[in-house]
């Protein structure tokens, strides 16, 4: 008998690990449909001259687009980053040449970065409040926002981050990194965060952790763990129920 027992839990042992290699197959493969269909919408809006392929779409392949699009945004609002990237491989493949493809692109590029290591640390060029001790990406729980001071809704956003030390029963840090752009100055900077009494870890850096982080608009937030990228987007849409779905066991 207790061979028998013995042999059921050797195949449901090899069962299980062919699930497993069969769902990282299928994992693998729709990641590299959604890169090949991101690099054929990305050359459409190279051809055209401007974003949207030149918008040649009907207004009913747009609002067939928008569907897919809003299946993509609430997975992903949901964390679940296999659905979003499918939603997005089926839009891009059908419809292309929409205005709406656009901002798939833009949403797949920041999925793209997802359970990817974060990589080396962003280049500081100066201290605003924090220090290097801020910099453990490796380590921990990190959120870490994009602004810049001339932006109105980078405005709204940060405030609301001062004293969150604690995110779905985890400590977390928050890193705030600003390029000092357009109208953006140290001074005017420096000022705001202190309007506003931001005391977390506030720097402006060089630029090359923006483009790494895919950040083509702010605010834009990426939440990092132990060196992993479990996140990216607005950061308003970090709720509770997300921050529970990002970190659950």
């Amino acid at each position: 008998m207790r061979r028998l027992f013995g042999w059921i839990g050797l195949v449901l042992l090899v069962m299980g690990l062919g699930s497993c290699r069969a769902h990282r197959a299928q994992h693998a493969e729709t990641d590299a449909q959604l890169a090949a269909l991101t690099a054929r919408v990305a050359a459409l809006e190279s051809a055209q001259g401007r974003p949207g392929g030149g918008a040649t779409a009907s207004p009913l392949d747009e609002e067939r687009a928008r569907v897919y699009l809003k299946r993509a945004t609430e997975a992903a609002e949901r964390a679940e980053f296999d659905e979003a990237k499918l939603a997005l491989n089926e839009l891009m493949g059908l419809y292309p040449t929409t205005r709406t493809a656009t901002q798939a692109l833009r949403m797949s590029q920041e999925l793209a970065i997802i359970g990817q290591p974060v990589g080396a640390p962003p280049g500081i060029l100066q201290w605003f409040s924090g220090g290097p001790d801020d910099l453990h990406l490796d380590q921990g729980l990190t959120l870490i926002v994009f602004f810049e001071q001339w932006c109105p809704h980078c405005q709204r956003e940060l405030p609301k981050l001062q004293g969150l030390t604690e995110v779905a029963g985890q400590p977390v840090e928050v890193l705030a990194l600003t390029r000092i752009t357009k109208t953006s100055t140290v001074q005017n900077t420096a000022e705001f965060l202190l309007q506003h009494g931001i005391t977390y870890a506030v720097a402006q850096e060089d630029g090359v952790f923006y483009e790494r982080a895919q950040v083509y608009g702010i605010p834009a937030a990426m939440v990092v763990k132990d060196g992993v990228v479990l996140w990216r987007g607005h950061p308003a849409l970090l709720d509770e129920a997300l921050w529970l779905a990002l970190l659950k066991p």
